[in-house]
């Protein structure tokens, strides 16, 4: 039976690439539901530090490779 999951990942974009390459990369086959990304807040680009992005993510996992 496929486990499904529902996770929200908050970081630089290139954190959220990374998790995505690891969720590709992993011991198990998974079928994507549906994602979404947004921008966490402009508040960090007005102080000068990093954009944030907010990634929320529905997938299943279905076996092990």
């Amino acid at each position: 039976q496929p486990a499904g999951f529902n996770v929200v990942v908050e970081g630089e974009y290139s954190q959220l690439c990374g998790f995505l390459r690891s969720l590709e990369s992993g011991l198990s086959l998974y079928r994507l539901g549906d994602f979404s990304v947004q921008r966490s807040s402009n508040a960090a680009a007005a102080e000068g530090r990093a954009q944030r992005e907010v990634l929320t993510i529905n997938f299943q996992l279905l076996a092990s490779k």
